[in-house]
């Protein structure tokens, strides 16, 4: 009896075999793709972090040592000048004082900084000290500005009112003044500052009547929160 084997069946089964290991194969390749791009893609990251890192902390470090060369800068100058310095008059034939320069022009240092950064001072002895200045002083201040002598009394002491309710240190309301209530009730509506020490010198903008009092004023040209003098250097 003679038996006949057919070839067929494992021809097909190995044929499937290959089109499974094909498969296997492409899709290994497809996902080490993806696997590599992602970790050359966070390896890039990283190192842009790392490079942007290095230059933040350069230009911090380079700052900061800009910064202690300006206040070696003012040291120097409240030094007594050495004997054999050549001294510098003006056109007046005046002693020329080198503080002067303080005025906010970019400084030559003694100590040259980086070139990146330009080094300006400005001596705030010749601005108006919001935190500091008298009542009586911001009473005249108001009264130069709504035209000096034809200044309206009322108007003066109710701005003069909201000026002393802002700084007191307590929430009732002076005759005429303006307290959290007022505020409040403003369109977009905040709460008064209650402290004599202001944070900016915008911020006497927010007290009831200073914007129309001061508008067109260069503030940070004309007042300071800065140092604690009362009075004002006419000198700067």
């Amino acid at each position: 009896m003679r038996q006949v084997f057919s070839k067929t069946a494992p021809t097909k089964k190995l044929s499937a075999e290959k089109g499974s290991v094909l498969i296997i194969v492409l899709w290994t390749a497809v996902l080490l793709t993806v696997l590599v791009t992602a970790m050359a893609g966070k390896v890039r990251l990283s190192a842009q972090t790392v490079l942007h890192n290095q230059e933040v902390s350069a230009t911090w470090a380079e700052l900061m040592g800009t910064l202690h060369q300006a206040e070696m800068e003012l040291m120097l100058e409240m030094m007594a000048a050495p004997v054999d310095q050549e001294v510098e008059l003006t056109d007046e034939g005046e002693v020329r004082n080198p503080r002067f320069r303080f005025n906010g022009q970019p400084l030559a240092l003694h100590y040259p900084q980086s070139e990146d950064f330009v080094v300006r001072v400005y001596d705030h002895a010749g601005k108006i000290n919001l935190n500091r200045i008298p009542r009586r002083n911001m009473q005249m201040l108001i009264e130069k500005r709504l035209g000096g002598l034809d200044a309206d009394p009322e108007a003066v002491q109710d701005l003069l009112s909201a000026w002393t309710d802002w700084t007191d240190l307590n929430d009732l309301e002076g005759l005429n003044g303006a307290e959290e209530e007022y505020y409040q009730s403003l369109e977009q509506g905040y709460a008064p500052r209650n402290n004599p020490e202001l944070d900016t010198v915008e911020e006497v903008l927010h007290i009831r009547g200073f914007a129309d009092l001061f508008e067109g004023v260069n503030l940070d040209a004309a007042f300071t929160i800065y140092g604690n003098n009362r009075t004002v250097n006419l000198n700067l």
